[in-house]
């Protein structure tokens, strides 16, 4: 089992089990729904990942937990974006741009059973079965997900620029561990478009739930 396989089975249990903890210690709360919510995506994107570098997942169920993988991780930005407006307490203003992302993560969802986006796995630095990008994957990757992470953070600059004390320094907390998290995510990407540089950093990923739950979120 290589270091890539513990750290997407950590991820795994990491979400899941900081997502439930967050919703249970206040069920009612919309902040604590949405973030469990994004939780979920993120843990059964990470399981699909995972199951595709099991030492002994043949091609064919490697091909499908990839393209699950992807069909749910379309969700993660999104998820994100909604959590961060929520968080800001800007989600009312920005309904559409919510709505529309849902949407948009929809439709990927189901493009992701295709070989559009994962069009197939192919060997890559010592892992059997990593995905190829298919002619939609910049539209999926780069677009979206980019899309996505800078929309949150102009608006969680902007939020910074006029705040002042505690919440001042919650607003810069989170937005520092989001881009952690994500940078550990954008280092899977790297390899999909054929940059040969090792995903090392997406070990940043399973750190992230636990400063927002334990920081962030309960002070909200």
């Amino acid at each position: 089992m290589t270091v890539y396989t513990i750290i997407t089975l950590l991820t795994t249990i990491a979400y899941f089990g900081i997502g439930i903890f967050v919703l249970a210690s206040s069920p009612a709360r919309f902040l604590n729904r949405i973030f469990f919510l994004f939780c979920c995506t993120v843990a059964l994107w990470a399981f699909g990942y995972f199951i595709t570098l099991l030492p002994r997942v043949d091609y064919h169920t490697a091909l499908f937990a990839s393209r699950a993988s992807h069909a749910v991780g379309a969700f993660i930005p999104i998820a994100f974006l909604h959590l961060t407006l929520v968080f800001l307490r800007q989600e009312i203003e920005h309904h559409r741009v919510v709505f529309l992302g849902y949407g948009f993560a929809a439709l990927m969802f189901f493009i992701s059973f295709t070989p559009l986006i994962v069009n197939d796995l192919l060997s890559k630095m010592n892992m059997r079965f990593y995905p190829e990008k298919g002619v939609l994957y910049i539209a999926y990757a780069a677009l979206y997900f980019v899309f996505s992470l800078f929309y949150a953070h102009f608006y969680l600059l902007k939020a910074y620029l006029t705040a002042k004390g505690t919440y001042r320094k919650r607003l810069l907390f989170f937005a520092f561990t989001s881009l952690l998290g994500f940078t550990g995510g954008i280092s899977l990407f790297l390899l999909i478009f054929n940059i040969p540089i090792p995903p090392y950093a997406s070990s940043l990923i399973v750190l992230y739930p636990f400063a927002m739950a334990l920081y962030d979120l309960s002070l909200s």
